[in-house]
């Protein structure tokens, strides 16, 4: 048995009978996975606040050029939220409907520009860490024009991927958390591999499953590693408070901890998947068949639900908020001062302190 180690993964070779078989490889320690992620947050840092700075910009800039239009088509007649406290809805109804529908349209474009952005900037941003990851120089604008190209595929697979994920949640959530974890890498896949949907899909299910508990821990680990450091900057923030000490440079110190911290995480999980990768080849394909199935039993049983529900709502609903509407009715009214015999009682007032019955003067004293 003869060990063959590589720059990430370990293989190991066993003869038998002549015959050389071999085992599928394992992840390295996650010292070396920490260690990588390091390098490639040193080389892909200032490239991660660029395109930070100019999402952040961006979407201020078009939501500029929104309010501006609104501006330039005479939109602000439209009440301020401040007079709608005092008039309520009966302001809106005083705007014409054309007024609704260019605002509506405004509103409608801005918010798939926006969308369009941000989903190609976090797209240039996987690129250009990945680019870290392998040593290779990429501009801004090359990976910004490649998250362009790619954000109608990524909006696709998000779709085929709420379809599975939420239907597993519809039995129980436990199904939608686990598809969910299997298709972690699915992004990576469309975009860094330049692959389809479907085959995105099935190389991440390939990946985690064959790695299933050593990714789920070197998540986790990372999960807990972050938030310890920013509850003990928590912590050391509150503490310093107290005393009286200014806490101005800490919160620009947290602050900017928070920025790395989510930058360091691209930089692990990008890592990750190419440890997983490198450590998979010997992997089965993955399979969707049964991730289907369970996602069209979910959705089947979540319609299901939704028709029950709302049949219960039309039906049945009125019938049992009127029963009891007429219990607190019951329950609310007065009671009856007079007897089935025509007996009349007393109106008694609360305030009323006087005695029931005569109380005789000639009692002993007892002590208890």
């Amino acid at each position: 048995m003869s060990p063959v180690k590589t720059a990430t993964t370990t293989t190991t070779e066993t003869v038998d009978k002549g015959v050389a078989v071999t085992s599928q490889p394992a992840l390295p320690p996650v010292g070396e996975l920490f260690s990588k992620a390091w390098d490639v947050f040193k080389l892909s840092w200032h490239k991660q606040l660029a395109l930070s700075i100019a999402t952040t910009f961006l979407v201020v800039l078009i939501t500029i050029v929104a309010i501006l239009v609104f501006a330039v088509l005479n939109l602000p007649q439209i009440p301020h939220i401040a007079d709608l406290v005092h008039t309520g809805t009966t302001g809106l109804s005083v705007i014409p409907q054309s007024v609704w529908l260019e605002a509506y349209v405004i509103i409608a474009i801005w918010g798939v520009v926006i969308w369009l952005m941000t989903t190609a900037l976090t797209i240039a941003t996987l690129v250009v860490v990945n680019s870290s990851y392998k040593s290779e120089e990429i501009s801004l604008k090359a990976a910004f024009v490649m998250g362009l190209k790619k954000s109608v595929p990524m909006f696709a697979l998000n779709l085929v991927l709420f379809f599975f994920v939420m239907g597993g949640y519809w039995l129980l959530l436990l199904p939608g958390i686990v598809m969910g974890i299997y298709f972690s890498f699915s992004t990576y896949e469309l975009v860094l591999e330049n692959k389809s949907i479907v085959a995105s899909m099935r190389e991440s299910l390939r990946l985690v499953s064959a790695h299933f508990w050593a990714f789920l821990g070197r998540i986790g680990l990372l999960v807990v590693v972050m938030y310890g450091i920013e509850i003990v900057l928590a912590i050391t923030a509150n503490n310093l408070e107290k005393a009286g000490v200014p806490t101005g440079i800490f919160s620009i110190v947290n602050l900017l901890f928070q920025t790395a911290s989510n930058f360091y995480a691209i930089a692990y999980v990008i890592s990750l998947y190419h440890f997983m990768k490198d450590a998979s080849v010997n992997a089965k394909p993955g399979k969707l068949r049964t991730f289907i199935i369970i996602s069209v039993i979910g959705w089947i049983f979540g319609v299901l639900s939704i028709a029950a529900i709302a049949s219960f709502s039309i039906h049945q609903l009125p019938a049992l908020l009127q029963t009891i509407q007429k219990e607190q009715q019951l329950y609310a009214s007065p009671e009856p001062t007079t007897r089935p015999g025509g007996i009349t009682l007393p109106e008694v007032s609360p305030t009323d302190t006087f005695p029931m019955y005569p109380v005789p003067s000639n009692l002993p004293n007892v002590k208890y």
